[in-house]
């Protein structure tokens, strides 16, 4: 940036002028901050205040600026430009940067484009001081938290937190589904991310089935998902199905051999672990088998235990309910609630299916026949 930088000084009335035009403000008369000099004393940045800059004389500074979040010390001092405590305005590093790397296309975030920003004062840079042309430019959306635009200072970044609970392709995949200018809000909620890990299931199974060739509607989705995992998926099951298994089992073998998809158990181990330890399972989705005598309903509770047989799928067992719902001539909600506390004590879960045939069939028919059996 030395080049630049001594540039700048040498241009200083030209890119001031370039500065006003384009951000439509006048700046002070003695205004000379192309430049942000560190602090010597309190090693700030952002509360130095150039009082001159010359090639040969280096930066006067004096470090008094408030700027919000943080105020000046008060110390006045000189950097030269060899030591390199210093670092160009932001409207002029990115023109600049773009020089030396030889930028052709570059993104930036919508706010960057507005009228006046530092896009429009990057291109004045590069017509009119560098005599060059300007890459080509494109914006694209923010990636929200909750509605918020991320912001470490603010506390807002939780990227550490994210890439504990998604894997990698998961996190591109929701990136790259979206139109480039959109925003993408991104919440750290476990419903939310559960629907995020659904979806990329059930993309992964279109893309295997059909590749790109989908309907028009699906297509942005497929090939985001390509886009995140190279046409790869590295695990089968889904992953509010191992979430169950591994609560029920606690052991990952076990879970391993249940499922039959050791990679992709192993893969996603960790990130369920994180999710158990972080206390981030929803309720519905929290597994302490506990077979009891269900409130209400016992009768028909009794009934659908009985008819229950070892060779069911889930999706049989699931409208099983419905069957004895109907024959006992009482709501289905409410006989998967009394099903659900039989189970788990509670009157939620995961789907009844998928729960017991992650405890076994078996399993679940001896338990509670005994309990309903030997109940008054």
């Amino acid at each position: 940036y030395d080049y630049y930088l001594e540039f700048f000084i040498e241009n200083l009335d030209n890119v001031k002028r370039i500065l006003e035009e384009v951000s439509m403000r006048k700046l002070p008369k003695d205004w000379k901050n192309i430049v942000l000099p560190v602090c010597e004393k309190c090693g700030k940045i952002a509360t130095t205040r150039v009082v001159s800059v010359d090639v040969k004389e280096g930066i006067r500074y004096k470090c008094d600026r408030d700027v919000g979040y943080t105020k000046g010390c008060g110390h006045e001092g000189v950097v030269s430009i060899e030591s390199h405590r210093w670092k160009l305005m932001w409207r002029l590093d990115w023109p600049s940067r773009q020089d030396f790397l030889g930028v052709d296309c570059e993104g930036g975030g919508v706010d960057h484009f507005t009228q006046g920003g530092s896009w429009d004062t990057a291109v004045a840079i590069h017509t009119k001081l560098f005599k060059k042309e300007p890459p080509i430019g494109y914006k694209y959306g923010f990636i929200l938290i909750g509605g918020r635009k991320m912001s470490k200072s603010k506390g807002l970044g939780a990227v550490e937190e994210i890439v504990e609970l998604l894997p990698p392709e998961v996190i591109k995949y929701f990136i790259f589904k979206h139109e480039i200018e959109e925003n993408k809000d991104f919440r750290i909620e476990p419903g939310f991310l559960l629907r995020l890990y659904e979806e990329f299931q059930n993309v992964a199974d279109l893309y295997e089935s059909l590749g790109l060739n989908v309907d028009r509607a699906y297509w942005k989705k497929v090939y985001a998902y390509k886009l995140s995992t190279n046409g790869v998926r590295k695990w089968k099951s889904s992953f509010s199905d191992i979430l169950v298994y591994y609560q029920i089992y606690r052991d990952w073998d076990i879970v391993c051999k249940k499922l039959d998809d050791c990679e992709g158990v192993k893969y996603l181990s960790k990130y369920i672990e994180k999710w158990i330890e972080k206390g981030f399972i929803p309720e519905t989705y929290r597994v302490e088998y506990n077979p009891q005598k269900p409130p209400k309903h016992v009768e028909a509770v009794k009934d659908f235990i009985e008819r229950l047989k070892p060779s069911m799928r889930d999706i049989d067992i699931h409208n099983l309910v419905y069957e004895v719902a109907k024959s006992h001539n009482i709501n289905h909600r409410e006989l998967f609630k009394s099903i659900y506390y039989a189970l788990l004590g509670k009157d939620c879960g995961p789907r009844v299916g998928r729960l017991i045939v992650a405890l076994g069939i078996d399993r679940v028919k001896n338990d509670l026949l005994k309990i309903l059996e030997s109940s008054p």
